[in-house]
């Protein structure tokens, strides 16, 4: 995303720029992180965006989150691109209703949906809020279906385990 284009979409939300600035080094910690989850399971334990909000403000939350959002839908090939509008909307419904989703989280869910993998939709003329919040549902299905089967082999274990006399 340009610098133009995030300055444009701070004041569309409303955010200062400068208070983003103050944490370019958490942010780039956040990033490497991001980059480096390629499995849901890297996503259970990760940084979560709600923790991500109380510790580095809303501002910075978000920018990291429009960044991400407009970085996963440059890849596309689309002719009608997501808004910033939109952009500020699914950001929105991030720090809120899945503020429990993490950094790892959203990582995972773009690539899967880079990828084609299954049940994520292919955009095909246009990418939008609807169908990135289709793909956040889709993951989350994915991320509780693996935390179901961690926790069933746990217990798997637990019943093999020999108990010592």
């Amino acid at each position: 995303m340009s610098e133009e284009n995030k300055t444009a979409l701070l004041s569309l939300a409303g955010l200062s720029q400068s208070k983003v600035a103050k944490s370019e080094e958490t942010i780039a910690a956040l990033n490497r992180s991001y980059r480096s989850a390629i499995k849901v399971r890297h996503g259970i334990d990760g940084t979560s965006i709600r923790k991500i909000q109380s510790e580095l403000g809303r501002e910075v939350t978000a920018t990291f989150l429009a960044e991400k959002i407009a970085s996963a839908c440059e890849f596309f090939n689309v002719v009608q691109n997501i808004t910033d509008q939109q952009i500020i909307e699914v950001i929105g419904l991030l720090m809120g209703e899945y503020s429990h989703l993490t950094v790892e989280d959203i990582s995972v869910m773009f690539r899967r949906a880079k990828t084609n993998g299954p049940g994520y939709e292919k955009p095909m003329s246009r990418i939008d809020g609807a169908l990135i919040m289709r793909w956040v549902n889709q993951y989350m299905a994915d991320k509780y279906d693996q935390i179901e089967q961690d926790q069933a082999l746990q217990s798997m274990s637990h019943k093999t385990d020999p108990i010592a006399p």
